[in-house]
C-alpha cells in the first residue's frame, strides 16, 4: 500500500486527528469553554462515536474491507461534525469539528480494480467531483473558522499550521510553485504563533530545506539572507547556521577525527580521490535501506579511488544530569550498537561517534536535520552533491572517476 494509503487508513482508526506527519500536534488537551450542557453532551457522542472506530475495523481482513469501512465511517463522523456545527454554533468546540472533518475525509472510491489488495488507491476509481466539491465545503467551513473570534488559540495555531503543512506539500512536491505564498504563511506564522512549539521543532528547517532543494545555491542564499536578523530567534539561528554551513561547503570540506576502530580519519589527506560522507544511525530506516547500494558501490570503486566515511548519529540517551561515570556507561552501550552493527553488516569504512544523537559536533557544524544525508566530494575535497543516494549515487561516483 502507498504512504497516501496507508496515512488515509491511520485517519480512519481516529490515530491522528490532524493527518500523517503533520506539523501541528494531536487534537488540542486544554479544555475549551463550554456554550451549554446540551452542547457538552453531543461533542462527548461525537468522541465516543470517534473512539469507537479500531473496534469495527478488527475483523476486515482485507485491504478493500478496510477502506470500505473507513469510507462509511468517514461520511458518518462528517454528518455528526456538520451537525454539531449547525445545533451549536455558539459552542466553540464546532471549530473542533471543523479541524477533524478534513482527517475523515472520505476516499470517494465508487470502483475497485482488481489489484487494489496491493496497489491501494492507485488501482481505485475516485469520484472525483465529489471529491472536489467536499474539498470546496470544507475550504468554506475553513474560511469561518479564519474568521471567528472564538476558535480557541491552540486551535487556531494547529489550523495555520495544517494549511502550512498542505502548502509545503504541494509546493515540494512540485504540484505547484507558488513559494511566495508559502512564504507569506509561514511569516504570519511566525507573527502569530511565536512561541509555537512547531517552530522549536524544525518548522522553518523544514521550509529551508524544501526550499533549497528546488532551487540554487545562489536563490537559497537570498532567501536565508531575508531571516538573518528575523525577530524570531529559532528562525535567526536556522538561517545563520545554514549560511555557515554553505559557507563551509563551498570550500574543500575539512573534516578530521579517530574513528571506532581506531583509525586516523582527516579528509585532507583523501585529497586525490572521491570521498562520500555519510551522516546516517543504526536507528534511521532509509539510511539502512540505502546500504546495499553504498556497499555495492564502494566495493566496485573503491580499488579505483572511492573512499566512504561514515558520521553515525548514534543516540547515546545523554542527560545533563547524568554523572560521568554514567554518561561513560551509556556512550560505551550506543558505541557497542554501532560497533555491532557495522560488523555484522559488512561496512568496512571508518565511522564517527560521539553518541550526542542530532547535536553530533559534526552533524551540526554542517546544519544536518535529517538524515541520510549523503555529501559527495570530488578529488579536491568540494562537495559536488548533498544528496547522492540511490542510482545518483554510482553516476556522479563514475562521473568524478572518469569511468
Amino acid at each position: 500500500m502507498t504512504t497516501r494509503t496507508l496515512c488515509a487508513i491511520t485517519l480512519a482508526l481516529a490515530l491522528g486527528p490532524l493527518g500523517c506527519g503533520s506539523l501541528a500536534s494531536a487534537e488540542p488537551t486544554a479544555p475549551a469553554p463550554k456554550a451549554d450542557a446540551t452542547a457538552d453532551r453531543d461533542w462527548q457522542e461525537i468522541q465516543a462515536f470517534i473512539a469507537g472506530m479500531p473496534a469495527k475495523m478488527k475483523d476486515a481482513a482485507t485491504a478493500r474491507a478496510r477502506f470500505e469501512r473507513a469510507d462509511v465511517f468517514s461520511r458518518d463522523a462528517l454528518a455528526k461534525f456538520e451537525a454539531f456545527h449547525a445545533a451549536h454554533p455558539a459552542d466553540p468546540h464546532r471549530w473542533r469539528a471543523v479541524m477533524l472533518m478534513r482527517s475523515y475525509t472520505p476516499f470517494f472510491i465508487t470502483a475497485f480494480g482488481p489489484d487494489f489488495e496491493t496497489k491501494g488507491l492507485a488501482d481505485a476509481t475516485i469520484d472525483e467531483p465529489a471529491r472536489a466539491a467536499f474539498q470546496a465545503k470544507l475550504t468554506a467551513y475553513e474560511a469561518t473558522l479564519d474568521q471567528a473570534d472564538d476558535v480557541p488559540p491552540e486551535l487556531r495555531e494547529n489550523a495555520d499550521l495544517g494549511r502550512i503543512r498542505r502548502a509545503l506539500a504541494d509546493t515540494s512536491s512540485g504540484k505547484n510553485d507558488d513559494w511566495p505564498a508559502l512564504r507569506a504563511l509561514l511569516d504570519a506564522f511566525y507573527v502569530h504563533h511565536p512561541d509555537a512549539k512547531a517552530i522549536a521543532g524544525g518548522l522553518p528547517q523544514t521550509y529551508l530545506k524544501a526550499f533549497e532543494s528546488k532551487h540554487s545555491q545562489a536563490e537559497t542564499i537570498a532567501e536565508l539572507n531575508r531571516y538573518r536578523d528575523h525577530p524570531n530567534a529559532t528562525v535567526r539561528a536556522t538561517a545563520a547556521e545554514k549560511l555557515h554551513s554553505i559557507e563551509l561547503m563551498n570550500a574543500p570540506l575539512e573534516m578530521a577525527f579517530t574513528g571506532t576502530d581506531g583509525r586516523e580519519v582527516d579528509l585532507a589527506k583523501l585529497r586525490g580521490k572521491v570521498v562520500l560522507v555519510d551522516f546516517w544511525a543504526t536507528w534511521c530506516g532509509p539510511c539502512v535501506a540505502e546500504l546495499p547500494n553504498v556497499k555495492k558501490i564502494y566495493a566496485a570503486y573503491h580499488d579505483k579511488g572511492f573512499e566512504v566515511v561514515g558520521i553515525s548519529l548514534e543516540n547515546g540517551k545523554l542527560s545533563p544530569k547524568d554523572t560521568p561515570e554514567q554518561v561513560e556507561t551509556k556512550l560505551t552501550a550506543a558505541r557497542k550498537v554501532l560497533t555491532n552493527f557495522t560488523a555484522k553488516n559488512d561496512m568496512p569504512w571508518p565511522q564517527y561517534f560521539d553518541g550526542k544523537w542530532w547535536k553530533n559536533d559534526l552533524s551540526t557544524r554542517y546544519a544536518i536535520t535529517a538524515i541520510p544525508a549523503m555529501f559527495l566530494l570530488d578529488q579536491d575535497g568540494r562537495v559536488v552533491s548533498t544528496n547522492a543516494r540511490g542510482e545518483k549515487l554510482e553516476e556522479e561516483v563514475k562521473r568524478l572517476l572518469k569511468l
